[in-house]
């Protein structure tokens, strides 16, 4: 699909993305980022990386809008995995270019796509749509209300500065923690699923389909580190992981932590923070000079007075909007225990 029209003289061009246009994709979504918290959010190596994801079909989930050689807009829709019931979108819109109706085109297109695709969602479902954006980008939040999406919650980007000694981490007596091996990923998959059932808005996917986004999320991501992956053992069974990277985006010495997951049974005995204490350490002697992590504000487990107990402050708040597509039985958690 290719399109164009007119606007006050100039010529614009609608069409799908495609491989070729990663560098210009990357350099869009580091303008926004850059005019709302002065860092970059993306590398053309992760944004390749997620046009690869399961179920991400780049010349049907993406749309560009173009002014000549400008990259006006950039949408997507991923997440396009069983049970089929939740849509995630990225929509940018070039500053120089706001208050024209684009943010309008790219969701009324991404909301008509999400249509297609829920066909292959179970009857008697509730089927949604949902936008992750910067609580300062108040011109995304007044589009999105209009639009009738709905604030359904927040999430904070947490940080710590590394300089100076980091407390070592301490466990209970008959627990100890290593560094994961290469062959214990899938059972580290199927780890994290469990711990992360009691996060809100989790939503089982088949266990392979589940595996793969894994693979594409962590160990196919341009900045995977071994040796950042470290795990609890407990008689013999690994109870508790965590996942992390000395190099992103926001910078060479800027380090993140990707997951972080304790099963139920082993919570309140400190082995959160122990994972933490462990991969803070390592990340120091990697060159990191500060960490981040994303947490759900009000985390259904507490974690984000965790990572206050370790040091980590908020720097940014973002906001989840949803936008119902069917009514009907809603499959995310939303307490512990269902």
């Amino acid at each position: 699909m290719k399109l164009s029209f007119n606007r006050d003289g100039k010529t614009y061009i609608i069409r799908p993305a495609s491989s070729t246009d990663v560098i210009q994709v990357t350099e869009l979504i580091n303008i926004c980022s850059q005019e709302l918290y002065g860092r970059d959010e993306m590398n053309p190596d992760e944004l390749e990386n997620d046009w690869r994801l399961e179920g991400f079909d780049l010349e049907k989930d993406s749309l560009l809008i173009l002014q000549e050689s400008t990259l006006v807009g950039y949408a997507d829709i991923w997440r396009v995995v069983p049970p089929f019931v939740r849509y995630d979108t990225l929509i940018q819109v070039h500053p120089d270019f706001r208050g024209m109706g684009f943010g309008w085109l790219l969701n009324v297109w991404a909301e008509s796509r999400a249509q297609e695709l829920m066909q292959k969602a179970q009857e008697g479902l509730r089927v949604f749509l949902s936008s992750y954006v910067n609580a300062r980008d108040q011109e995304a939040v007044k589009l999105l209300n209009e639009f009738g999406s709905k604030i359904e919650r927040y999430s904070l980007i947490m940080e710590r500065d590394l300089s100076g000694i980091i407390e070592g981490p301490s466990l209970p007596d008959g627990f100890s923690i290593r560094m994961a091996r290469q062959d214990e990923y899938p059972d580290i998959y199927k780890l994290q699923r469990e711990c992360f059932r009691d996060h809100w808005g989790f939503i089982e996917v088949p266990l392979e389909k589940g595996y793969q986004l894994f693979q594409a999320n962590y160990i196919n991501d341009p900045f995977f580190q071994p040796e950042l992956w470290f795990v609890i053992e407990h008689d013999g069974d690994i109870v508790g992981l965590i996942i992390g990277t000395s190099v992103t985006s926001y910078g060479e010495d800027y380090g993140w932590i990707g997951s972080l997951g304790v099963l139920r049974e082993y919570r309140k005995l400190g082995l959160g923070k122990a994972l933490l204490l462990q991969a803070f350490n390592v990340l120091q002697l990697l060159g990191s000079t500060k960490v981040g992590l994303s947490v759900d504000a009000q985390s259904l487990t507490g974690a984000t007075k965790l990572y206050q107990n370790v040091g980590m402050t908020i720097v940014e708040k973002f906001i989840r909007f949803e936008k119902t597509l069917r009514e009907g039985l809603d499959l995310r958690t939303t307490r512990i225990g269902e």
